[in-house]
């Protein structure tokens, strides 16, 4: 069971679902993916699957239409019965 924080302290805050980095891979990951084979397959060898779905898997994380986990106090003595939505990460 859940308890209820005391006054001052310190709750949970989940991470945005949008931060800096994940902005930049959100904004250039259509272009990595079709710009690979011209401009780093040379050196680097094709990019493998694991890699794109890598990608794909952190631009999802945090957003709730991606799944998520709703989270509610059960303890009957606190005052504020508030619900939570957890992104999946």
């Amino acid at each position: 069971m859940l308890s209820c924080p005391a006054d001052g302290a310190t709750r949970y805050r989940p991470r945005s679902a949008s931060n800096a980095l994940k902005d930049i891979v959100e904004d250039g990951l259509d272009e990595l993916l079709a710009s690979w084979d011209d401009r780093f397959a040379k050196e680097h060898g094709p990019l493998h699957g694991r890699v794109k779905k890598l990608f794909e898997a952190f631009t999802r994380c945090g957003d709730l239409s991606f799944g998520f986990l709703r989270l509610r106090c059960s303890n009957p003595q606190c005052p504020k019965k508030g619900e939570l939505l957890l992104g999946f990460s």
